[in-house]
């Protein structure tokens, strides 16, 4: 129960710190979405190796790394894992600096039912009533979005697909988060570099000092939050860590209206109240069942 707690709680904080993180990104609107992803991949990777170094887990991570190296399959999972969140960074970062937030915060909110079907087939989970009365109202909130919209969501659907992926296969990592997230980026890295280098032809010496502290603070934006998702993905059940998600595509669309000025119409509240509903019944019921257990200990 204790960890139970403990992932919710680190589930939270994970939704939270993404939730304002598109505010950060749009900092960097001259950007295009390819070359910030790059910088994001390079400056992550530059985190994680330093935050290793400063915890003293040098050692364990590359033991951690030898042992997925000999293992073929780990190892493709990995290389899987770092190809779907790839494909959710690029998109999130498009969605962004073409003015289409709320798009992208829809396609967050979708993740949760992707998650529902993946744990159901993959992990066995089971949902109780609270839980099915949850899904049932934000899959009527999802469907009534997409015929008001009149369009197919092509960019919500890559996102949310993409990063359920990468959540069902974190969920079966038993290896630390930054061990993780270390060979996820290792492959991208000379990528991202030779890209930038002759196929962009940005210096990072001729950037301004403010855009070069919030480049390099971009590593951090994502690397925190990937690992405290890891962490929450192991402690916690994938049909709750969905759920818990909605916290951050509520914040992104909050963000996206009264900060972005966005448009935004009465026709859309109406979707997404369905969400919201299936939010607040989630939390009711996730509430009564820590309390009965609580309780009976």
């Amino acid at each position: 129960m204790l960890n139970k707690n403990k992932g919710i709680i680190i589930a939270l904080l994970c939704y939270i710190f993404w939730g304002l993180s598109s505010a950060y990104w749009k900092l960097l609107g001259d950007f295009d979405a390819l070359s910030l992803l790059c910088y994001r991949i390079i400056f992550s990777f530059i985190f994680i190796v330093c935050y290793v170094c400063c915890i003293g887990k040098l050692k364990t991570l590359i033991s951690e790394v030898i042992m997925v190296i000999h293992d073929q399959v780990f190892l493709l999972k990995i290389l899987f894992a770092s190809i779907m969140i790839s494909i959710n960074w690029f998109l999130y970062i498009y969605c962004i600096m073409t003015s289409h937030l709320a798009e992208a915060s829809l396609g967050y909110y979708i993740n949760p039912l992707v998650n529902v079907v993946l744990g159901l087939i993959f992990f066995k989970e089971k949902l109780n009533s609270g839980e099915i009365l949850s899904l049932v109202f934000a899959l009527i909130g999802v469907l009534y979005l997409m015929i008001y919209t009149g369009m197919f969501p092509w960019q919500s659907i890559t996102l949310a697909v993409s990063f359920s992926l990468y959540g069902a296969i974190k969920k079966k990592m038993q290896i630390q988060p930054y061990t993780s997230l270390f060979i996820e980026t290792l492959p991208l890295v000379p990528l991202s570099i030779l890209y930038l280098l002759f196929f962009n032809n940005t210096n990072l010496a001729n950037f301004e000092i403010k855009t070069l502290v919030l480049l390099i603070g971009s590593g951090i934006i994502t690397a925190v939050p990937l690992m405290l998702f890891s962490r929450a993905a192991q402690l916690i059940s994938y049909v709750k860590l969905g759920f818990i998600q909605y916290v951050s595509p509520t914040i992104s669309l909050f963000i996206a209206i009264f900060l972005f000025h966005e448009d935004y119409t009465f026709g859309k509240l109406i979707g997404y109240c369905f969400i919201w509903i299936a939010i607040l019944i989630f939390s009711i019921t996730t509430y009564r069942r820590a309390t009965k257990t609580l309780y009976n200990l």
